[in-house]
């Protein structure tokens, strides 16, 4: 059953001003992504008396801009290391169905002028492209996604999290706190709602960006479970459902009944035996089994687990680049900038690493030996408030008798493997940092009475806590010995110990008949 994950952002909004750069994104996007399924924004503003109001329907400009972003879909698609797909985002009456991006197993498609969803899934259809409901969970009739008008030929998945938050349920954590126009959010429209319904929706999470920065870490992304990466093999596992959807950091995740995969469908006369396989990125705090939109089963993880004192470990670490000047002490000057770092296993090996970045321009080099470097860019502090973390999330294997070392700008720090899976270490750049405070203001260390200085506005590096195998790796069983009558649904919500989640497309299971 095993297959290959490929991780996708299907909700980096292309807008007018980032035609001339169209090249650009989807470079950036080939650094971090293995699909990119782009969403074109086919609005334009209008003036009504001074009240800015976005337009929906067709207008001529976006004709010429639609061409420009397929031609770049074509240029860009390289089968088996990096594939596209050609959206936008639908331009129908959103406000009274819900908020929908199309998508097309082409080089291009049309955009569809139609105002009604059941119209545009038939036209979809026809055309063999898909169309995914997001920020589900707002006010029906006020862009919250309606699920009576639903059709699983042309809509198999829908966005559950994005940067406007987790559309699940009530209740769940994160809330729908960051567009207060269009939210609170409400019932009626969540993702538990359509399930509820007997709807067939699988499940992804995808960002919303209007930055043209595919994959901002924290605001979700994509994975599918498919043979190979090209388009057939991709739309296959779309159309299938074997797909999920994480916040940001890019949890494993296999879930089966019965020995099927997420997004099947199937009936049985006995019980369901269920199955979760996790790899995280972090310690695993939890996993929960949803039946019926019920929580059926937990597994609690945190607190399960030892580090291990001896012998040859696996074990992921969060390496993250922060801090510098500010403008709020007189750096008026301030830039950003690319920080180089390297992380080293000494005897060891670098598995793998996975970006968690959040705006373009990050690096990361070839990991298989004992040494990766990184790049990391680190936007200007130009306010107080302004975070500028950028991580990566590395995978290695060491003797726990070894040691980690973490180098940039000049300077280096050690730590043992063993102390490592037990506590942090920080490299803090305070040598450069107190030449750039005497240089830039032409002062002397007598002069500065507080030193806190130095280290407040020094760039920093930071070395996680290394999670070992047996606190981010889980295998989690549970069966239903008497399924309700009828049709079930079940899925999987994983949430590791930072807060990051993951959320499996469900498995449909008929009752009572085989």
């Amino acid at each position: 059953m095993s297959r290959n994950i490929y991780w996708g952002d299907s909700h980096c909004n292309i807008r007018s001003w980032h035609m001339d750069r169209i090249d650009e994104v989807f470079d950036e996007a080939a650094h971090i992504l293995d699909f990119f399924p782009v969403a074109y924004y086919p609005f334009a503003h209008e003036d009504v008396n001074g009240l800015q109001l976005e337009t929906w329907g067709q207008r001529p400009e976006f004709l010429p801009e639609w061409e420009k972003l397929c031609d770049a879909v074509r240029r860009h698609n390289r089968p088996g290391e990096f594939v596209t797909f050609p959206g936008y985002e639908w331009h129908g009456d959103r406000t009274r169905w819900g908020d929908h991006n199309v998508f097309f197993n082409s080089d291009a498609g049309p955009l569809l002028d139609t105002a009604d969803a059941a119209d545009l899934f038939v036209q979809i259809k026809k055309l063999g492209g898909i169309a995914v409901p997001h920020h589900t969970a707002y006010r029906i009739g006020s862009r919250g996604k309606d699920w009576s008008v639903f059709d699983e030929d042309a809509v198999p998945f829908a966005e559950i999290y994005s940067g406007h938050g987790n559309s699940e349920a009530i209740g769940v954590w994160p809330e729908m706190k960051r567009n207060t126009s269009m939210g609170p959010r409400v019932s009626g429209g969540t993702v538990q709602d359509g399930l509820a319904k007997g709807l067939r929706v699988g499940i992804i999470a995808s960002n919303e960006s209007h930055s043209g920065f595919p994959a901002r870490w924290g605001s979700g992304l994509m994975a599918a479970a498919a043979d190979d990466l090209t388009r057939e093999g991709l739309w296959e596992a779309f159309m299938a459902r074997r797909v999920y959807g994480v916040t940001g950091d890019r949890i494993g995740l296999e879930f089966s009944a019965n020995g099927h995969e997420m997004g099947e469908r199937f009936g049985t006369a006995g019980p369901v035996e269920l199955t979760v396989k996790v790899d995280c990125c972090a310690a695993l705090d939890r996993v929960e089994i949803l039946r019926n939109n019920r929580v059926m089963s937990t597994h609690c993880h945190k607190g399960t687990w030892r580090a291990p004192g001896s012998g040859r470990a696996r074990a992921k670490v969060r390496v993250t680049g922060t801090g510098g000047p500010s403008g709020y002490v007189g750096f008026d000057d301030t830039e950003d900038r690319v920080l180089p770092v390297s992380f080293s296993v000494p005897g060891g090996r670098v598995i793998s690493a996975e970006p968690c970045f959040t705006v373009p321009g990050c690096r990361i080099g070839e990991a298989g030996g004992e040494r990766l470097d990184l790049e990391l860019r680190l936007i200007a502090r130009r306010e107080f408030n302004t975070v500028n973390a950028q991580s990566v999330v590395v995978e290695f294997e060491a003797d726990c008798s070894g040691a980690l070392k973490l180098e940039a700008a000049g300077e280096s720090i050690e730590i043992p493997v063993a102390d490592a899976m037990e506590r942090t270490a920080l490299l803090p750049l305070v040598d450069e940092s107190r030449e750039r405070i005497w240089k830039r203001f032409d002062c002397t260390d007598e002069q500065i009475h507080n030193k806190d200085v130095y280290y407040a506005h020094a760039y920093k590096v930071l070395l996680g806590r290394a999670d070992p195998e047996a606190a981010f790796a889980a295998e989690v069983s549970a069966v239903d010995e008497s399924p309700e009558p009828g049709l079930n649904w079940y899925y999987v919500r994983v949430t590791q110990e930072n807060g990051q989640m993951a959320w499996s497309s469900p498995i449909w299971v008929d009752s009572g008949r085989r």
